[in-house]
């Protein structure tokens, strides 16, 4: 059906790579001039290039290979028919659930520019995924139940503390007795960093990911290949999903550190950066996963999850995808560990400032001129809490990725013109270590009349946190 589907007569000459949408197949052209090549002993090197060689099976080497073996130099017109149409299709599973089908074959004569001559042959492939309408309705409706969860614990975790905030300076202020004609504005930050640190919520996420094989599939084929830039970018949107595996492991890795009391063995992460860099990193390294010699690690891969009789028809994607997935989690861990080698010199930023931020946030900042502020013209004040963490990083609750962009500036205004910004920290990203006398932090026994929010006062050796007026989730 594909070689009826796909040839000469119902592509463009010019195009070598076409996407049909009605029977949701992709598909590669490349010319093969074997006029002057040698018959190839070591298929692998007449493999390498070729398109979606990382989903070729036991069948797909089994066809280019002995076409590689073959002297083509002076073939005549009836040693070119013997390989005209020849090829081979396959199954594509994941965990033996069949996720599509793969197909190659070959036609002489050069289908690109529409030419024939003797020596050169046209490799088609293609790769069709499968119609699963039911669980195509299945997973709409796990991503809403997990749209729901985030938006839950957004709310829990972060935006009732910010309505709290609001509350409390309407009604307080920042000092118990605020000066006549004060307002305040408060700028809220990026709760992202607290949603990526919910174990519940990047697991589910990399499941989500998981499920939708079928189209890590294609997008692998896509991002294999240079001919059509447009296609190109789409796989590269797509894998940008697999930032995923990355926050899983930052969260997995954070619980650990904490339990076994290591958070100095890390340092953390921000977690724009980590996206940019598993987008940027992942192109990159599928292209060399399918156009190198580490091919025939999915080759082996992708036939272990097969019986013996069926290794040849089928390729399992299973152990590829957990390799895949180890590979991209590994880039900001192996990072967090390896800077704790690295000298680190004192920041020169103060922990007040709107600088002292993460990477999106502050550039965020920088566009709103309303809150971008010359350092100097007005007081700033909070932040103690990272007083603590340069301290000790045993402090950090979460010690594997940063989490300044989650805190809120409140901006104190008389006249309209801003004359304070306050830096408010959530409380739950500290740990007092009450259970370790000689480092755990303690609280005030009572609270200070003339501060609505609390503040972690810094003594020679130790931490206290001195309780504000209001009882507040916040900390200056």
């Amino acid at each position: 059906m594909n070689q009826a589907h796909f040839n000469r007569q119902t592509l463009d000459h010019a195009s070598s790579y076409y996407v049909d949408d009605v029977t949701r197949t992709d598909v590669i052209r490349v010319a093969l001039d074997m006029r002057d090549a040698l018959p190839e002993a070591n298929c692998i090197l007449f493999l390498l290039g070729l398109p979606g060689l990382i989903f070729y099976g036991g069948d797909f080497w089994n066809v280019l290979c002995s076409f590689a073996a073959t002297d083509h130099r002076n073939a005549t017109l009836g040693d070119a028919l013997r390989w005209d149409k020849v090829g081979a299709c396959q199954y594509g599973k994941f965990a033996s659930v069949l996720v599509g089908r793969q197909c190659i074959w070959l036609t002489i004569g050069n289908d690109l520019t529409g030419t024939d001559a003797l020596g050169v042959y046209t490799l088609t492939f293609t790769f069709q995924l499968g119609r699963f309408d039911t669980w195509l309705w299945c997973k709409f409706l796990y991503r809403v139940g997990l749209t729901c969860y985030v938006l839950r614990v957004m709310w829990r975790a972060y935006y009732r503390h910010c309505l709290h905030l609001a509350r409390t300076l309407a009604t307080h202020g920042l000092q118990r007795r605020p000066t006549r004609g004060t307002s305040f504005e408060v700028v809220i930050g990026d709760p992202t960093a607290l949603i990526l640190l919910d174990p519940i919520v990047s697991t589910a996420f990399t499941l989500d990911i998981w499920f939708s094989m079928e189209y890590m599939g294609i997008a692998m084929v896509r991002a294999t290949q240079f001919v059509d830039l447009y296609t190109l970018f789409l796989a590269f949107m797509y894998f940008s999903r697999t930032v995923w595996f990355a926050y899983l492991a930052l969260a997995l890795t954070s619980r650990s550190l904490k339990r076994y009391h290591k958070e100095h063995w890390f340092v953390e992460v921000d977690p724009t950066i980590v996206a940019v860099c598993v987008a940027v990193y992942a192109i990159p390294v599928d292209y060399l996963q399918a156009n190198t010699v580490i091919v025939y690690v999915y080759y082996y891969l992708f036939r272990l999850p097969s019986s013996a009789d069926m290794q040849d028809h089928q390729v399992d994607v299973l152990f590829g995808c957990v390799l895949l997935t180890l590979l991209i989690a590994a880039i900001p861990i192996l990072f967090g560990f390896a800077r704790t080698h690295c000298r680190r010199a004192t920041p020169s930023v103060p922990y007040a400032s709107l600088d002292y931020n993460s990477v999106k946030n502050r550039l965020l900042y920088k566009l709103m001129r309303s809150i971008t502020l010359r350092r100097g013209l007005v007081d700033e004040s909070g932040g103690s809490l990272y007083a603590a963490f340069a301290r000790d990083a045993r402090y950090k609750m979460h010690p594997t990725t940063s989490l300044r962009s989650v805190d809120c500036f409140v901006l104190t205004k008389r006249r309209g013109r801003t004359t304070h910004l306050k830096r408010l920290s959530l409380l739950s990203s500290l740990d007092r270590m009450a259970s370790d006398p000689n480092v755990a932090i303690s609280v005030a026994t009572s609270a200070t009349a003339d501060r609505t929010f609390a503040e972690l006062v810094a003594h020679d050796s130790s931490f206290q946190l001195a309780l504000g007026a209001v009882p507040s989730p916040w900390c200056s």
